[in-house]
């Protein structure tokens, strides 16, 4: 892109200015290397001091003039502290002083920073946190020609003149993204076209996903072919704190056409992705993560990138992400790809070439795993709080093939408080040593016997995960159970800290990408202490 360049003289020094490049989000062709985008310069002449310093003693006479010329009033004029109306302040942009005198300004209208921009008030502007300004925009870059879009779904207050689309109408009833011509027409109906200046902020405050409906929103637009595009670096209480207007209702446009371009390159497939041409990043909790994920795929949370609801900096980005190459396009994914867009775009700010993937997509398109659960057993059942389960599954899995058998212990140590969600204590391990099937976690712990069972070691075992939840679906326990006889797969929960109730217990099956999932294939009832 050919550099834009400002040469002045400020105090007989020429300055040079060339601080725009190319917009690092443009990514490119698949596998074909990004050609560049050209950023959208924002001209902020406030910020050019050569601007504040035009009016000195010797332009005063011709400040009156001009304004004789006009027919303006005039009013005693010095150039002390005690100034009259003609004074100017160089703390304060030049071209919107001069407006404010004479009715005109000497900048294109397109340049004008709006009339709600903290460019044209005293109140301190929110600057922009990383110098990001290709993918986050500061409130005090915002321009006249600038489409604000508010996508939360129910907002109490809106920044002045910004229009509202809630980004849930891009997403269908069962967590998919729409079609890009569904979507084309929500945008055109709002009064969004592809050539316009979007600035979008706002969140889902009673879903708490913090910046996932914005940066969501963001790589649908860049998805469609939308070029101008940011994310404001703030919200509506930021906007108010630099002291300016807010409105109970959003503002309205008349529709108009919406004609995508839609960038296939931003937005992964099965066969791309099982190909091994991506690096990629499961950017699903690690809890949610540990029962089965794409083969070869790096745990990154997308938690990790955030300070708060504030993505990182692009320094600490690119030590989160320091495992990956930036010479390779990365695929990023969670279970439907929605919040997947927050490591996407941190991904993307990092320097990567990121595209969007999702773990359903990855589960339909994957060839079905070729197992049948035929038992699944809990003793004792009914169990009471604090006291060990010991957790059986049988099934029929013709691609496995025993060897030579092992045999498992029957001392079991029980070493953890709560087996519950995210707990790095509710698996089973063997032990290496003495064969015994423990729960890791703190070196001591109670020990109960359990039923002894012969096992074989399993060539390409299945990965299964015993997940019990509640009567309204949530998980409240997880247990790896590892390979014993046969097709036989054992392990241990335990109760403790639950309410007394019946549990449902749910069996996952994984091998090498492939997942089977069982449901409601046991209740366990708990019993009080």
């Amino acid at each position: 892109m050919k550099k834009i360049h400002y040469d002045m003289k400020e105090d007989g020094e020429e300055i040079r200015r060339e601080p725009f490049t190319s917009d690092p989000l443009m990514g490119g062709p698949f596998m074909g290397g990004p050609p560049p985008r050209a950023a959208t310069m924002k001209r902020t002449f406030e910020r050019i001091p050569g601007f504040r310093r035009i009016f000195g003693l010797k332009r005063v006479s011709a400040l009156v003039v001009l304004l004789l010329a006009l027919g303006g009033p005039l009013a005693p004029i010095s150039v002390g502290s005690d100034c009259g109306p003609f004074c100017i302040d160089y703390s304060r942009p030049y071209d919107s002083q001069v407006a404010a005198l004479t009715g005109s300004s000497n900048k294109p209208a397109s340049n004008n920073p709006a009339p709600n921009s903290p460019a044209n008030n005293p109140a301190p502007a929110n600057p922009d946190r990383h110098g990001i300004g290709a993918f986050l925009l500061p409130i005090s870059a915002v321009l006249e020609d600038d489409l604000i879009l508010d996508i939360s779904p129910d907002a109490e207050e809106y920044i002045e003149g910004a229009i509202s689309v809630n980004y849930e109408e891009f997403i269908t009833k069962d967590g998919r993204i729409r079609p890009p011509s569904e979507i084309a027409e929500i945008l055109g109906a709002a009064g969004i076209s592809r050539e316009d200046s979007v600035v979008i902020y706002g969140e889902c405050l009673p879903c708490g996903t913090g910046p996932v409906p914005a940066t969501f929103t963001y790589w649908l637009l860049k998805y469609l072919g939308h070029d101008q595009v940011r994310i404001l670096d703030g919200d509506v209480e930021d906007w108010k704190a630099a002291g300016l207007s807010v409105a109970e209702y959003p503002a309205t446009r008349p529709a108009t056409v919406y004609a995508p371009q839609v960038k296939t390159d931003l937005y992964a497939n099965y066969n791309f992705v099982k190909s091994g041409m991506y690096q990629v990043v499961d950017a699903r909790s690690a809890e949610a993560a540990a029962p089965a994920s794409i083969p070869g795929a790096v745990n990154i949370p997308l938690d990790s990138v955030l300070d708060g609801d504030d993505i990182k900096s692009p320094e600490e980005l690119k030590e989160i992400f320091r495992e990956l190459r930036t010479n390779r396009p990365v695929a990023v994914y969670t279970n439907t790809g929605i919040q997947a867009a927050v490591s996407w775009f941190a991904l993307e700010m990092a320097g990567y070439d990121a595209v969007l993937y999702s773990w359903r997509d990855w589960l339909e398109s994957h060839p079905a795993l070729k197992v049948e659960l035929l038992e699944a057993t809990a003793e004792p059942n009914p169990v009471r709080a604090g006291e060990a389960v010991w957790l059986a599954a049988v099934f029929s899995d013709p691609e496995a093939a025993a060897v030579r058998p092992v045999q498992l212990g029957r001392t079991v140590s029980v070493s953890c408080a709560t087996c519950g969600f995210g707990s790095p204590q509710s698996f089973a391990k063997i032990d290496s040593t003495g064969g015994a099937v423990r729960i890791g976690g703190h070196p001591s712990g109670a020990s109960s016997s359990l039923p002894s069972a012969g096992a074989a070691a399993v060539r390409n075992p299945l990965k299964v995960t015993a997940m019990i939840v509640e009567a309204e679906g949530g998980e409240v326990g997880r247990a790896d159970l590892l390979p014993g006889s046969d097709d036989n797969y054992v392990g241990i929960w335990s109760p403790e800290g639950l309410e007394p109730g019946v549990y449902g217990l749910n069996i996952l099956a994984e091998r090498s990408g492939s997942t089977k999932f069982f449901r409601d294939v046991l209740d366990i009832e708990v019993l009080g202490e």
